[in-house]
């Protein structure tokens, strides 16, 4: 069977249409994947410390403890509930520089909430990246996260809009992986 001009270039136009179609699925498709991959590397590559560093935060926990606030640049740890606390921990501090100069973009700090059962809801950036928003009235940073969830957290109060364990993508047991759009301004 003998192929016409014309049909040929149906078929060229068909071939580019599907091309246009497919070449930016699949980019975005590998663009979440790759942040994902990342975030779960993070983990499985420092994941002692990552499982201490969860613990150390439930240990943190006691009677009216809402939110424990860690600043690695400080190494002051925030401690709100019915009063407010700051402690400083030199190691956690080391840690986490550490793991800041292995990746570079994030575990700046990290962040854990209690629910009024004690269950945990902890989590830290691991990459940020610029997209085209003006950081104003539109976002400008995509950013992912790692996160640890108590299966029983059922704290609403963390600023990620996660609400449990189940609406993020699982890395390992309570970890998961986590990303949204933010602000820079």
């Amino acid at each position: 069977m003998k192929i016409n001009k014309k049909q040929s270039r149906i078929i060229v136009i068909a071939i580019a249409a599907l091309a246009c179609v497919l070449v930016p699925a699949l980019l975005l498709f590998n663009s979440y994947n790759a942040d994902y991959n990342f975030t779960k590397n993070c983990y499985f590559s420092n994941q002692k410390t990552l499982d201490n560093l969860s613990q150390y935060f439930k240990s943190l926990n006691n009677e009216g403890l809402s939110h424990a606030e860690f600043n690695g640049n400080t190494g002051e740890i925030s401690l709100y509930g019915d009063s407010e606390t700051k402690i400083t921990n030199e190691e956690l501090k080391s840690t986490l520089n550490g793991l800041r100069a292995q990746y570079q973009d994030g575990f700046s700090f990290v962040d854990a909430y209690f629910d009024s059962e004690g269950d945990m809801l902890l989590y830290m950036q691991t990459k940020v990246k610029k997209t085209n928003g003006d950081g104003l009235n539109s976002p400008d940073l995509f950013i992912c996260y790692l996160v640890y969830i108590d299966e029983r957290y059922s704290g609403k109060n963390a600023p990620l809009r996660i609400s449990d364990y189940k609406d993020a993508r699982p890395v390992s047991g309570n970890w998961c992986y986590w990303s949204e759009s933010g602000y820079s301004g």
